[in-house]
């Protein structure tokens, strides 16, 4: 039995077309996973392993409410600088959360915590022991986390 010109043409064209497909899922999982990597993997990932990190007293040098502003509304974020020393070794960190360079509305929320960190104010941050470079004042889970779930969807529909 042979293929007819006409057969294989289509069996060719059905091949092209799957992977045009693929390729135009594939663009949308790789967007997913890069995105993902560090608005939810690595912060889920650093918050769940956090559990063996040592609290440590720390000193606030500075702290105010970010605002970023685009298309007529805006955004914040806890802007905070701290001192630690841990193992003898003094440290800094602008690190508020696993997610401190997200924006969320909520500026009232966001200036409670301020409030809280004035400058001077002695506090307690969480250290990594395998990296006391890397610290948090808050390593608890809350709703900005749920950003993460955006870039997830990508995947979802890439896969």
């Amino acid at each position: 039995m042979s293929v007819t010109g006409s057969e294989a043409q289509r069996r060719k064209a059905g091949r092209a077309g799957r992977f045009g497909f693929g390729c135009f899922f594939a663009v949308f999982l790789l967007i997913g996973l890069g995105v993902s990597i560090p608005f939810a993997i690595i912060p889920l990932m650093n918050a769940f392993g956090s559990g063996s990190w040592i609290k440590t007293p720390c000193t606030i040098l500075e702290s105010r409410v970010d605002e970023s502003r685009s298309d007529g509304s805006s955004t914040y974020a806890v802007k905070v600088r701290y001192t630690y020393t841990f193992r003898g070794r003094t440290h800094e960190s602008e690190r508020y959360s696993f997610l401190s360079n997200v924006y969320s509305s909520g500026r009232s929320g966001k200036e409670e915590v301020v409030a809280r960190l004035k400058p001077r104010t002695q506090t307690t941050c969480y250290v990594n022991p395998r990296d006391p470079a890397f610290a948090v004042l808050d390593k608890e889970l809350g709703p900005e986390y749920l950003i993460g779930l955006v870039p997830l969807a990508f995947v979802l529909v890439g896969a």
